[in-house]
């Protein structure tokens, strides 16, 4: 345990969640990824916060994880 570098795992969980916030954004594949799922931002909208919240915080927990592990 006292090999990992736990900056490195930070920074990497941070990237990742950084990439991720870039493909779900309008610039890259956002709108298309709400025309597959045949939605649009008024409905993602009256959805409320806490599902939106929930799956940040299991994204963010999931990506720690995952530079855990593989760091």
């Amino acid at each position: 345990m006292e090999q990992i570098n736990y900056i490195a795992v930070i920074v990497t969980t941070f990237v990742i969640q950084f990439i991720g916030l870039l493909w779900y954004s309008p610039l890259l594949f956002g709108a298309k990824w709400m025309k597959l799922l045949k939605t649009n931002p008024d409905e993602v909208k009256a959805m409320g916060k806490t599902p939106h919240l929930l799956a940040l915080i299991t994204a963010f927990f999931m990506s720690f994880m995952m530079a855990f592990i593989i760091l």
